[in-house]
């Protein structure tokens, strides 16, 4: 072992000892506690919607076919080799799962894809503190194609099963010229490991993707079980189907997220292709150098954060995230007592749409707008377009008005 594990294992045993007889039955948002450097992830919540379009040709390509059993194949395609890129926080699969930074209310993050013009164009704005909801939209104006959702993480420990968090919410992608929408649910993430001081991502559960075309699929994962005595780590299984006929698949996938999965015709019972993973180039993401980001976008906010994490600096991590957590409580104490509830920039809670319950039903699950602190919807392309910074007239995440010493 080198010195710097050495190292990193005895800061992951202080954390641990320190914090493991409090945490152990919690259950909920886990973001005051303050673990060790090397533990979290050099970005926050906002960024992770960002793995939708991390390999842009497959997001796309999900309006490309004119054949709508296809098309169903590539949202699935797209939302497998997304995985990755998501539950591994941006980091490699050889530094282990990452602790992400938690986002406070407001917070944006705000990018574009690399490619031709019109770009795909990233929005995310975290729209809940308690529970922590994050609210995206991705979108291609001359592809029309887009990719619309929300999720709540609600977080557990124990010392048995480590980490787990549920993902509460679901995405939906719009392909414009064929009229069509798809709905999809999200699995459950374990961090396992962590006692060791090996944490690794697994992914479990059963996900819908249901569309209006009637083109549904079903994807199961599984992981290492206890002991890892039984289960394959990062195994996922998925069927392409149709809802009148959901015993006899279209298509069938079987592989693992993070490495390799083969896709087969159940028809000709012949592999149409196997998707590598890591060999999947990875589409540069474009976000404007923090000195032209608006105070309120993730990473101008968490600069001096990003800074002490890579230093490995716990005092100035934990110093940092403090003063913004203050000033977040500071505020919503201060809209508690006006009677006012925090603006959101790009999303506005609704009533749930008809179309959105019957793709929901299809899949078997609830809409649990009680966990998720309601609906939440895009206020639209020319509305967001619109919108230019200050977003909050001058005030910054640490509840200053920016420009004053206090």
């Amino acid at each position: 072992m080198s010195v710097e594990s050495a190292s990193q294992l005895t800061q992951l045993k202080d954390f641990l000892g320190a914090s493991v007889p409090s945490i152990a039955s919690f259950k909920g948002d886990l973001s005051n506690v303050t673990a060790p450097p090397f533990i979290l992830a050099q970005k926050s919540a906002t960024e992770f919607p960002a793995a939708w379009c991390s390999h842009q040709p497959l997001f796309l390509a999900q309006g490309a076919s004119s054949d709508a059993a296809e098309r169903a194949l590539a949202v699935l395609k797209n939302f497998l080799a997304s995985l990755k890129t998501q539950t591994y926080t941006g980091s490699t699969e050889k530094d282990g799962a990452k602790k992400p930074l938690n986002a406070f209310l407001g917070e944006l993050f705000i990018a574009e894809f690399e490619g031709p013009e019109p770009r795909t164009r990233l929005i995310s704005e975290q729209v809940s503190h308690h529970p922590p909801v994050t609210a995206c939209y991705l979108y291609n104006k001359e592809k029309g194609i887009s990719a619309e959702g929300y999720v709540a993480q609600e977080t557990s420990y124990s010392a048995t099963s480590g980490v787990t968090v549920k993902q509460v919410g679901h995405a939906l992608i719009r392909i414009e010229s064929y009229g069509e929408e798809h709905l999809m649910t999200l699995p459950t993430l374990s961090v396992k490991g962590v006692v060791t001081g090996n944490p690794y991502p697994e992914l479990s559960g059963t996900c819908h993707i249901t569309s209006t075309s009637g083109y549904c699929s079903k994807i199961d994962f599984e992981g290492k079980k206890m002991m890892g005595l039984k289960g394959s780590k990062n195994s996922v299984h998925a069927e392409v189907y149709h809802i009148d006929s959901p015993s006899k698949p279209l298509y069938e996938v079987n592989g693992t997220w993070n490495s390799t999965f083969s896709i087969r015709d159940c028809n000709s019972k012949k592999d149409l292709e196997t998707i590598d993973v890591e060999a999947l180039e990875m589409t540069p993401l474009l976000v404007p150098p923090e000195t032209e980001q608006d105070p309120w976008e993730t990473r101008r906010a968490w600069a001096q954060v990003l800074q002490a994490i890579q230093a490995g600096d716990v005092k100035g991590v934990a110093d940092n995230k403090h003063e913004i957590e203050e000033a977040q409580r500071g505020l919503r104490r201060e809209e508690e007592q006006a009677g006012t509830e925090w603006e959101r920039v790009f999303y506005r809670r609704v009533e749930p749409e008809e179309g959105r319950m019957r793709l929901l039903r299809m899949a078997g699950e609830d809409l649990n707008a009680e966990r998720t602190n309601g609906v939440w919807q895009f206020v639209g392309v020319q509305e967001a377009e619109g919108v230019t910074p200050p977003y909050h007239a001058g005030l910054v995440p640490t509840g200053r008005v920016e420009g004053r010493d206090s």
